[in-house]
């Protein structure tokens, strides 16, 4: 861009610059099943995600209260 407003005078703010494709409508539709696929790919990994930590927390708050066989329980636990 410096170089045509060097050579051509001209002066850009903001310059877009444009792709010409051979076939337009396929390129926008490879994009659409692209960013389809991508959207998909990150739902699945975000119900995985939040399935992993729902069991987590599933199996931490099973033992919240539970104390281990044979451990006897003394006036300061109580307090805790």
């Amino acid at each position: 861009m410096q170089q045509a407003e060097t050579v051509y005078g001209y002066v850009s703010a903001h310059p877009v610059f444009l792709e010409w494709v051979e076939d337009p409508v396929h390129e926008m539709e490879k994009r659409y099943t692209a960013g389809v696929d991508y959207y998909f790919v990150c739902l699945l990994a975000a119900f995985v995600f939040q399935m992993l930590i729902t069991f987590l927390m599933l199996c931490r708050f099973a033992f919240i209260g539970r104390r281990a066989p044979g451990q006897q329980t003394s006036l300061g636990d109580m307090n805790a």
